[in-house]
């Protein structure tokens, strides 16, 4: 175990972590960085966001599907 107690965390757990909290910021940052990344298996979400209530999720979920 690290000194953060934890044991190991891949990166689509982490990146669905971060997705998963309620900070408008972060949820949009890390959309952006799926979309830098152009890391797979996160169309679903992407689509689902490109549909929020918040401009600035759907802004940012439609241009990274856009991209990848």
């Amino acid at each position: 175990m690290d000194s953060l107690g934890i044991d190991s965390i891949d990166t689509n757990a982490a990146v669905r972590a971060l997705l998963a909290q309620d900070d408008r910021w972060l949820k949009a940052a890390t959309v952006w960085e799926i979309g830098i990344r152009k890391t797979p298996g996160f169309r679903d979400i992407l689509s689902k966001l490109a549909n929020s209530d918040d401009s600035l999720l759907r802004e940012t979920a439609s241009i990274v599907n856009r991209g990848i």
